[in-house]
């Protein structure tokens, strides 16, 4: 008898794990936070560093529809280097000191 209480338990952990949602959204955005004392400077999938990032600010961009499981992989090139960051949630934040 007390192999059913352990299987009901096993079953109901399951059954919450299986309804876990996938994130979807039109147009997920993807968010960098400077957490160093440096400005950086940056461009969004490019070598050319036109923009600025001031020390605690964020630079944001959209990056497209994700659902069913699908991901999106944004570059961020800076002067602390180039981030290759996997966007599958609506919103994303990385940080970079």
């Amino acid at each position: 008898m007390k192999i059913i209480p352990s299987l009901l338990i096993t079953f109901s952990f399951l059954a919450a794990a299986g309804c876990k949602k996938e994130p979807s959204c039109d147009n997920a955005e993807l968010c960098v936070k400077n957490t160093g004392s440096d400005t950086i400077y940056y461009c969004w999938g490019c070598s050319f560093h036109a923009d600025t990032l001031l020390p605690g600010s964020k630079a944001c961009k959209n990056v497209g529809a994700i659902g069913d499981g699908s991901v999106i992989w944004a570059d961020f090139d800076c002067s602390k280097g180039v981030y290759r960051i996997e966007v599958a949630d609506c919103y994303v934040e990385k940080e970079i000191q």
